[in-house]
């Protein structure tokens, strides 16, 4: 088995901001390679400050340790995990994207889809969102008008984000989900959330920082929402913390180690009696098919990253409506169109 590794940059379609003033105009990748007898497996983490996890660094930390990855090869992903575990023991954005890599390859191996492989069939369709980042009123409405989506994350935690939202209601009969990306003080998310209707609010995600547990206890008990955690729960660890504190958690491929210990952390989600939504770091068609392999499973996607790129690395995701789908092709089901030279 041969690795090869790339760092890639793509620009996104409108400049992507969150709360705290974090906007990014394009974002950088790493893209993992694994050729083994004549087929190839394709990985994908991208580049998020909030982790710090620089694109050129988790590159060169792969390449340092590239001959004894390709000497400890093993088909199997799981087998091989244990692998990349003791190589990077805390860098789950490189596993990540070995990982996605090594499913992708064993798929094509047998010629199956990875959902097949870890479920016994292919996912349906399901809806995903069609996220809103931090933007003017009128940029938000622009938004809204291209992409008529049947449901919208909308990140809040700025000023005057409670009027913006029921100004975009008004126009718009989708759901909402709100991602506050740990913005708000108690006060601040009360204030918000008893200012809207909740009716017609999906999630309410992160709204406290992540440590914020006796907060977090306060609005689970007294306000009508669902509340998800994001930052609050990273890796299987987290899991068991979450209950009682929120009614779900969002997994997110990268910040958890990639798809093995993913599907570990549904079947722990579900023991505690958690929903469970899939979330994404604005990964091109490579990561997204990934997360989607384990679309069946769990009750809310956000898939959206490759509709926020203005290009994208591959093809094999049909999004059409609200709907989306990733195709049953072997691996991820993915064609890669990149030039990785």
């Amino acid at each position: 088995m041969q690795i090869d590794v790339f760092v890639k940059r793509l620009p996104f379609v409108y400049p992507f901001t969150i709360s705290g003033g974090r906007t990014k105009n394009e974002q950088a990748a790493v893209l993992i390679r694994m050729n083994h007898q004549g087929l190839s497996g394709f990985g994908e983490v991208c580049e998020i400050t909030y982790y710090q996890t620089e694109a050129a660094v988790m590159a060169q930390k792969v390449l340092t340790l590239k001959k004894i990855i390709e000497e400890r090869f093993t088909i199997h992903p799981k087998d091989f995990y244990i692998v990349f575990e003791e190589l990077f023991p805390n860098d789950p954005f490189i596993r990540c994207a070995l990982d996605m890599a090594a499913w992708d390859l064993y798929g094509k191996t047998l010629s199956r889809s990875v959902a097949d492989i870890l479920y016994g069939s292919d996912p349906e369709r399901v809806i995903t969102d069609y996220t809103l980042g931090i933007d003017s009123l009128e940029v938000m409405q622009q938004k809204i008008n291209k992409k008529p989506w049947p449901v919208y994350k909308m990140k809040v935690g700025f000023e005057g984000d409670s009027s913006t939202l029921n100004a975009l209601r008004i126009m718009s009969n989708a759901k909402f989900r709100l991602d506050a990306n740990g913005a708000w003080s108690v006060n601040n998310a009360i204030e918000f959330l008893n200012d809207i209707e909740s009716s017609g609010i999906e999630i309410v995600e992160q709204p406290l920082s992540k440590g914020n547990y006796e907060g977090m206890k306060d609005l689970f008990q007294i306000l009508p929402f669902q509340f998800f955690a994001d930052e609050s729960c990273v890796s299987i660890d987290d899991v068991a913390r979450c209950a009682g504190y929120f009614h779900g958690i969002n997994i997110k491929l990268s910040k958890c180690g990639g798809i093995t210990p993913a599907v570990e952390m549904i079947r722990k989600a579900r023991h505690f009696n958690l929903k469970v939504m899939l979330g994404n770091m604005n990964e091109s068609s490579i990561g997204t098919s990934a997360l989607l392999q384990l679309a069946g499973e769990v009750d809310y996607v956000d898939a959206d990253g490759p509709l926020l790129l203005a290009q994208d690395y591959a093809s094999g995701i049909e999004f059409q409506n609200g709907f989306v789908k990733a195709s049953n092709a072997p691996g991820l089901g993915i064609k890669v169109h990149v030039d990785l030279s």
